[in-house]
């Protein structure tokens, strides 16, 4: 009788360990087969973006943006800015479906959700031989000249045409950096670019007590540096960085 009760639980025992066997292979193969879907659909993106490349140009008429991927409440994540003469438009066109088209299939897939905000469409400029999105902020970073960070915020081109720009600045002093000037509160700059240069005054209107940037343009980043000045000359100067 024992000998039995043995045996039936034995093959009891034998069952569980298939069925969970078999659950684990199956959340093995999902999970292999969930990464290998995300994966590609990276790739995809990664040869998106090299195509788009910079934005280089050599025309702000030629300066276009494209809607790139699939919310699952529906719209695209984001805008690609592009300049139409450096790109294959068509190429693009194709990959930025098939890539659209695949986004969409993996959420209802895996039943994936999103929020149902819609990102703006960018505001197209042309700055420093390039096609930018004048809608999003530059990062700011500000550094003495012993590359100490002393500075950090943001500042939003608003306005561009072929040489003038203008727009707002928000900056906030990090540590208790000492004779760094006007250029932490909130301000708004008048500045001029060319084909790879740029300048910045953030106070405009303040001769004797002004911070100036002086950057060259590289795609979606600017650095150069900053320069303190007030009726003596300059007082102080320093580094920075900004990047969208």
């Amino acid at each position: 009788m024992q000998t039995s009760i043995n045996r039936k639980d034995l093959i009891i025992t034998q069952k569980l360990e298939i069925i969970v066997l078999l659950a684990l292979v199956m959340v093995y193969s999902c999970g292999d087969f969930r990464l290998d879907d995300w994966e590609r659909l990276e790739e995809m993106q990664v040869d998106i973006l090299a195509l788009v490349g910079e934005a280089n140009c050599s025309d702000s008429t030629q300066c276009r943006y494209i809607a790139l991927g699939s919310k699952p409440c529906g719209g695209p994540w984001e805008f690609l800015v592009y300049c139409s003469s450096e790109v294959d438009s068509v190429r693009l066109v194709e990959l930025v479906n098939e890539y659209n088209q695949f986004e969409e299939e993996l959420n209802n897939k895996y039943g994936r959700i999103s929020d149902c905000s819609v990102p703006p469409e960018p505001q197209l400029g042309f700055i420093g031989g390039h096609c930018v999105d004048l809608r999003e902020p530059y990062h700011y970073q500000a550094y003495d000249t012993l590359e100490t960070l002393i500075v950090s915020g943001w500042f939003k081109i608003e306005f561009q045409d072929s040489t003038a720009i203008q727009g707002s600045w928000v900056f906030d002093s990090v540590g208790e950096p000492e004779n760094i000037g006007p250029q932490t509160g909130n301000g708004h700059f008048i500045g001029y670019q060319n084909t790879a240069e740029i300048r910045l005054e953030l106070n405009p209107y303040m001769m004797d007590n002004n911070v100036s940037l002086y950057g060259t343009f590289n795609g979606t980043v600017i650095n150069g540096e900053w320069q303190f000045t007030g009726y003596p000359g300059l007082l102080n100067e320093g580094s920075f960085y900004a990047e969208k």
